[in-house]
């Protein structure tokens, strides 16, 4: 690729909304929120200055955290299971971070390479260092894949394509090209590109997008409500028989400078100091955090499991609550399936170019299967089981496999099996919950 193209191409993207957004994604998630920057100024002699003097509680608040590994706890808490399949690599070692990634920044990246000695290896990358390029074609096909690093103050970026990975270090303000070589070790090509891509949606939007604003206004509301009990905020000072002049701009401002350094007012006879505060009730702030903390879980789609608790903690109340989140997780895995099959795609590729071809498997989506992890009342769910039994409305295979202290149904019934054999062996030929009568 041409050097000055090249160099544009990384600018422009280090420049755009989109890499914003994946940078703030991250951040979020590690509760550096916006807040945890902000400062306060006042105007002095028509002049902006930094408020030294004012207290700046910072309390950046975690939900976005706490939504995010819902999510992914609930769709890939469980290993994914591909039936009729034998992978030449875990495909459960990395989809979790790969899941995170593209939650929190739109997009996951997995680069699959062989390693020295030959085995098949798969490892996330940050988001925010790929770069795709398309032909602009219906299918939108990438033609090429642009990672962007730093090794100490050097910059460098790979040009992947097909057949071959051209690495360019960036010198006198161009991306100038170093080195060129094929994919895999041994001078073999993959033939693709060796990158998996796991999109969140097909919208182009992270988890993050639809709560942000919710969650900066719930940190402000919090970090002021703390900064009230510590000095003056929202307030007017009525000076009555003050010791100097304040009638000028100058005089007020330096009337206020010394009041925040040294906290005293000095006034002559009869002087006093009377505070007007414009306070926001207690109540009011609470309910507003109420309905924003609300709207938080609301607008992500996720459960607050503060609401699950006491009479609240039922299983069809539960599932209720769920409702939403299950809306969201089915969409997404939709696109966790498409990220699978790339992976076995490579497991099959691997397995052609090492001359494995018995290895070589179909490729099903209906073989995938993705195990949900749902929050349950478990005494109220083997309960319900208990009273199915031997009522004639399921089998006991399904009453087994819906126990959620079963790990195993297959080899619960064969231990069923076994205890109902022994109890009749041991009690002349009866179970021992049967009751004969003469």
């Amino acid at each position: 690729m041409d050097s000055s193209i090249l160099t544009k191409i990384i600018n422009n993207w280090i420049g755009s909304a989109r890499y914003k957004m994946m940078v703030d994604g991250e951040r979020y998630y590690l509760t550096n929120n916006d807040i945890k920057t902000r400062k306060f100024f006042y105007w002095s002699r028509k002049e902006k200055h930094p408020d030294i003097y004012r207290s700046n509680v910072k309390i950046a608040n975690n939900f976005f955290k706490t939504i995010l590994d819902q999510k992914i706890s609930y769709c890939l808490g469980k290993d994914v299971v591909v039936k009729n399949f034998n992978p030449s690599f875990d495909i459960n070692e990395e989809i979790y971070y790969v899941a995170e990634a593209a939650s929190q920044k739109s997009i996951g990246w997995l680069f699959i390479y062989v390693d020295i000695d030959g085995v098949l290896k798969q490892k996330t990358i940050p988001s925010e260092t790929i770069i795709e390029i398309t032909d602009g074609t219906i299918e939108d096909n990438v033609t090429e894949i642009i990672r962007i690093y730093d090794l100490g103050d050097d910059k460098f970026c790979e040009v992947w394509d097909n057949l071959s990975k051209t690495t360019y270090q960036l010198k006198d303000g161009l991306y100038q090209e170093i080195s060129t070589e094929t994919h895999l070790n041994n001078n073999i090509s993959w033939g693709v590109i060796p990158f998996i891509k796991l999109e969140n949606n097909r919208y182009g939007y992270s988890d993050l997008d639809p709560i942000k604003p919710l969650i900066d206004a719930y940190d402000l509301i919090i970090s002021d409500f703390a900064n009230n009990f510590i000095d003056f905020q929202e307030i007017i000072l009525l000076v009555k028989n003050y010791a100097e002049n304040v009638k000028t701009e100058e005089a007020a401002a330096e009337f206020m400078e010394f009041l925040k350094k040294n906290k005293v007012i000095n006034v002559k006879d009869n002087g006093d100091v009377e505070i007007l505060s414009k306070e926001v009730p207690f109540q009011a702030r609470k309910e507003f955090l109420e309905i924003l903390r609300k709207n938080i879980f609301l607008f992500a789609q996720a459960v607050d499991i503060d609401d699950l608790s006491g009479s609240n903690l039922t299983n069809v109340n539960i599932k209720s609550k769920f409702s939403m989140l299950d809306q969201k997780a089915n969409k997404f895995l939709k696109e966790c399936k498409k990220f699978v099959i790339g992976l076995l795609t490579f497991s099959n590729k691997y397995n052609e170019i090492q001359k494995q071809s018995k290895q070589i498997s179909q490729i099903t989506a209906s073989d995938i299967i993705f195990n949900k992890s749902q929050l349950i009342n478990e005494s109220e769910k083997i309960h319900d089981c208990i009273d199915m039994v031997g009522t004639g409305v399921a089998a006991q295979e399904t009453i087994v496999a819906n126990n959620p202290i079963v790990d195993d149904p297959e080899k619960e019934l064969v231990k069923i099996d076994k205890d109902e054999l022994n109890d009749t062996n041991n009690n002349g030929g009866e179970p021992d919950d049967v009751i004969v009568k003469d």
